[in-house]
């Protein structure tokens, strides 16, 4: 009889290990996610036209952790450029920008940050037909997309 007891006490110790493994592994699984959200980046564009006509487009990051810019393209009339210089010329608006900023691939914009990219001087408030795509990731190489039409 007392092997008997022994056996099942053996095989309940083996259940509450096994059942100790998994609930770590667990925890662990979800601590990983709480980490990966605290340093989540929320990038964000804003556009601006002033009274003295000038149409801003601002960059920011409103997420936690920090942004990590791994591609950045323009296009206009299906024509897809890497650069502001090459779009905004296409648009026929080089002319009348006042400031452009290129990024670069690893550029890293911190949190609570944000950065005019683009001024150009307009008499109207019709949109220039130029799409922006930017593609981030966070300190944990997840991937993200935003795109702005102006």
């Amino acid at each position: 009889m007392s092997s008997r007891l022994e056996k099942l006490s053996h095989y309940g110790i083996v259940v509450i290990a096994v059942a100790a493994v998994v609930v770590s592994v667990w925890q662990v699984k979800i601590l990983q996610d709480h980490n990966k959200l605290s340093v989540k980046p929320l990038m964000d564009f804003l556009i601006i036209t002033s009274e003295d006509s000038i149409l801003s487009v601002s960059i920011s990051n409103r997420g936690i952790g920090p942004a990590i810019i791994q591609d950045i393209s323009y296009v206009y009339e299906d024509s897809i450029h890497r650069e502001w210089y090459t779009v905004l010329t296409a648009a026929g608006v080089f002319e009348r920008t006042t400031r452009q900023i290129n990024y670069g691939k690893n550029t890293v914009l911190s949190p609570d940050n944000e950065f005019v990219i683009l001024e150009i001087q307009k008499e109207d408030y019709e949109p220039i037909g130029i799409s922006m795509k930017v593609i981030y990731q966070s300190i944990y190489e997840d991937e993200y997309e935003m795109s702005l039409k102006f």
